[in-house]
């Protein structure tokens, strides 16, 4: 499989690569990234990063999931937070520490926000399952974990909390 032979390359390289694309992406949408640019930028050849990804959404997804699990991986959560609503604004603080010092998670967020920007968009649509259910549904379990039901008013359900928080995120 070609993917394997990318991750057989020098971790430096790989990072190179990834990189040069997530800056293509972030500053261009998915329709106007050039794969040239992101070769050139990389320093290898379009038929490499070809053999290595098959085509230009293949690299964007695997793109998309490489950095949502890096910056889900950044994301420290404290699990002795019990309070919903304290857990929710500790994952907001660690979001924003991770943006604040590293800019390839920024970068990342600028190619999140056209992805949620363009609904349509077919290559948009795949990322934003990939990033709904590797980062949104991961934490909103987390999230709903520490919900005390008890102190939910009278016929509000935890599927309705659930519902208005993804509203939220």
């Amino acid at each position: 499989m070609p993917i394997e032979d990318f991750n057989r390359l020098p971790e430096e390289k790989q990072d190179e690569i990834m990189l040069a694309a997530l800056r293509e992406f972030a500053h261009n949408s998915y329709d106007l990234a050039s794969t040239n640019s992101i070769v050139a930028e990389a320093g290898i050849s379009k038929g490499l990063l070809f053999k290595f990804f098959g085509s230009k959404e293949k690299l964007f997804l695997h793109l998309a999931q490489h950095y949502l699990h890096k910056t889900t991986n950044l994301i420290r959560h404290d699990e002795s937070i019990t309070d919903m609503f304290a857990y929710m604004l500790a994952i907001f603080q660690a979001e924003n520490t991770v943006f604040k010092n590293n800019s390839d998670a920024l970068l990342s967020f600028m190619v999140l926000n056209k992805m949620m920007n363009a609904p349509d968009h077919p290559v948009y649509k795949k990322a934003r399952a990939l990033y709904y259910d590797t980062y949104v549904n991961t934490d909103m379990d987390r999230i709903m974990s520490r919900l005390d039901v008890g102190r939910l008013r009278e016929g509000l359900t935890p599927a309705a909390v659930r519902e208005v928080i993804e509203l939220l995120l």
